[in-house]
């Protein structure tokens, strides 16, 4: 096996398992401040660790609001409704559903990038995505309840704000290197999490601290952030950008998987239909395009904390 393929099924086991880890975390933990103490152990791991490699950090005022600004919608806002939303909503079926997260991609890259405009390709893989969440949608109305349908609003607005996030990046980020954003990124966006988790949750040293929390909660900082976004950066330098994303393809099927193996989640057959509508759509979108445009995603390619849960 080669160490690009090998890099490859790590980083779609990494992201595909932080569902299940997630899930588990939330039986002990509050959402907002397991989110933010999350980022804040892989701040603590990333941030040094540019330090050591002189990899420079933002400079100028532009770089630095463009690194805030997008660590909003890149951690704070996402992964506060995706932890919140798991609650609700099996680990499975939220994979699924943040799936949608390159093809929302495509509608922003459309305004905000002239160089990527939508193609009849694209939009058939924007429907058809749409289609699925849709079918998802009417079947958590129908068996799962209010706040499982609510649940799932909100892991499309997740997927909503982390497709602005990576789109303004591209735009904006110019010579920035990808791990410096990630890095600042994660230490940024923590503060908002961890200042409305002290508001709503409480004390974290009052919290349920049990074994399974303090595991998925060092898995999602160590293996799911921290050495997931390193696989994947070294992934981009040394693969085809396109292959590199067709982890998304990977990610559903590894949570849906350990869901039902682990947590022996069940999901209906509308949920299952609407899946595969949205991951139709995301082949759509991650079909290799020509050679040339392959080449110059592959030097713009941008990285963002949300390529994984």
């Amino acid at each position: 096996m080669s160490a690009n393929v090998a890099a490859w099924l790590f980083l779609a086991f990494a992201w595909g398992s932080t569902w299940l880890a997630v899930k588990i975390g939330l039986a002990d933990l509050p959402p907002l401040s397991f989110a933010g103490i999350r980022f804040l152990l892989a701040a603590l791991i990333l941030v040094p660790v540019l330090a050591a490699r002189r990899i420079r950090p933002p400079r100028t005022r532009s770089e630095w609001a463009l690194v805030a600004g997008t660590a909003l919608f890149t951690v704070s806002l996402p992964y506060g409704l995706q932890f919140w939303a798991q609650q609700y909503v099996a680990s499975g079926l939220a994979s699924v559903l943040t799936a949608m997260v390159p093809v929302f991609v495509l509608v922003f890259a459309h305004w905000l990038l002239p160089a990527e405009p939508m193609t009849l390709r694209k939009v058939a893989g924007v429907a058809l995505g749409l289609a699925g969440v849709g079918v998802i949608f009417s079947d958590q109305l129908s068996s799962e309840g209010l706040l499982a349908l609510w649940g799932s609003v909100a892991l499309i607005v997740a997927a909503l704000s982390l497709a602005w996030a990576q789109v303004a990046v591209k735009k904006h980020a110019g010579t920035l290197d990808p791990m410096t954003i990630a890095g600042w990124q994660m230490a940024i966006g923590t503060v908002p999490l961890l200042g409305l988790g002290l508001w709503l949750d409480g004390n974290p040293f009052e919290f349920a601290w049990t074994t399974r929390a303090i595991l998925s909660l060092l898995y999602l900082s160590f293996v799911g952030s921290a050495a997931a976004f390193f696989v994947l950066y070294w992934l981009f330098r040394r693969m085809e950008v396109t292959k590199v994303l067709s982890v998304a393809f990977a990610n559903p099927l590894v949570a849906v998987l350990l869901g039902w193996i682990v947590a022996g989640e069940v999901l209906s057959w509308r949920a299952v239909v609407g899946g595969l509508g949205i991951l139709g759509g995301l082949a759509l979108v991650l079909r290799a395009a020509p050679a040339r445009k392959r080449a110059r995603s592959r030097d713009h390619a941008p990285v963002a904390v949300g390529s994984g849960e």
